[in-house]
């Protein structure tokens, strides 16, 4: 959507509708239930251990990479980030805002506000919350102007419903498990809560699944082209 492709826009009313659904179905997470408690929650042996692997892991990781992007500092195109230095400064900021702002992924503020015109009687998300998802459309905006890769592009009537039918999905997901997709891999994935790890792995399975079955299908039908022509 940051980039010009205005079909996106359908995600977002999507996620709206979606996240409206649910909790019209009255199968929405209860906000006020807390999930099963992190093996992280208290500083025992293990969650100590656990710490301390991934700091190590992350020094390993970052050993030969940090001089040559040090390096790489002096070069005019130095602003363009690789993918593993993107998502290093994606996290690093991610759990931040996580702990100053709470909620703030604009998944989390779509189901929020979705949640509140079914029940006006729930809080509304705080406006560090608001602002933060605010900031990352405009960072996506402004980097696509940046580089040159804001093309407006008029939207289809095919690419409209399936914007609209996956952001449903997503919507109606983030309202069903506790603190959506944005959430689950910001703190739920690093605390190890259980409901993050089943969540994403269903996820994961679930786009294995849908790849495999593309791929079958795609190969199918280059069979049967390849075979037409002969």
């Amino acid at each position: 959507m940051t980039g010009g492709q205005v079909r996106y826009l359908a995600t977002v009313v999507g996620m709206v509708a979606g996240a409206l659904i649910v909790q019209y179905a009255g199968v929405a997470s209860n906000q006020d239930a807390l999930p099963k408690a992190s093996p992280l929650e208290s500083p025992d042996l293990f969650a100590v251990l656990f710490v301390v692997a991934l700091a190590l892991s992350l020094a390993n990781a970052l050993y030969r990479r940090v001089p040559r992007w040090w390096r790489g500092f002096r070069e005019p195109e130095s602003a363009r980030m690789g993918p593993y230095r993107s998502m290093l400064i994606v996290g690093i900021f991610g759990g931040l805002l996580y702990a100053l702002a709470g909620n703030w992924t604009y998944m989390a503020i779509l189901s929020g506000r979705a949640a509140r015109l079914v029940d006006p009687t729930l809080l509304p998300s705080g406006w560090p919350a608001l602002l933060s998802a605010v900031a990352v459309i405009l960072g996506g905006v402004t980097a696509a102007v940046r580089y040159g890769h804001f093309t407006f592009q008029r939207p289809r009537m095919v690419g409209l419903l399936r914007s609209l039918a996956g952001g449903m999905i997503m919507g109606a997901s983030a309202a069903i498990i506790p603190g959506g997709n944005g959430t689950l891999l910001i703190h739920g994935l690093p605390s190890l809560a259980p409901h993050a790890i089943a969540a994403y792995a269903a996820m994961t399975g679930t786009l294995c699944i849908c790849f495999w079955v593309l791929g079958w299908w795609h190969r199918r039908v280059s069979a049967k082209r390849t075979v037409t022509r002969i």
